[in-house]
């Protein structure tokens, strides 16, 4: 399943691939992987991403738009560094510093295409889901 978004001007190639290839840290199965392909011009980086156990397959562009919406509020959520991060969510120290460098991670894939931390918030602002 593939969409595109243009955010001023910049042109996002969004598609979600069914992988069942790996589990979750946290316990989703394979039956729920999912692989997010976001491509800005030449340039692509991949996200994994899992559906839930209610609906383990993606089937339309709204699970696309929400799969990506997911990846932006990750990489949003490590913008104001580690000390906010913690104090935000509420994690332990060792637990919280994990998550955050997983969020890290997707804020630096989304820089390497060219979407940098204003771009993620100016994203997040397009109400992709307004149409669902």
């Amino acid at each position: 399943m593939t969409t595109t978004i243009n955010n001023n001007g910049q042109v996002i190639e969004l598609t979600l691939k069914f992988s069942g290839s790996k589990r979750s840290k946290w316990g989703a199965d394979m039956h729920q992987h999912h692989k997010l392909y976001v491509k800005v011009g030449e340039n692509t980086v991949i996200f994994d991403y899992w559906e839930s156990k209610a609906k383990p397959k993606a089937d339309s562009i709204e699970d696309v738009l929400t799969a990506f919406n997911c990846v932006l509020g990750d990489a949003s959520a490590s913008f104001d560094g580690l000390g906010n991060f913690l104090s935000e969510f509420g994690y332990e120290p060792r637990e919280g510093e994990r998550v955050y460098s997983e969020c890290s991670k997707s804020a630096t894939k989304l820089a390497k295409i060219g979407i940098e931390e204003q771009d993620v918030y100016d994203i997040l602002n397009l109400e992709l889901m307004q149409d669902f």
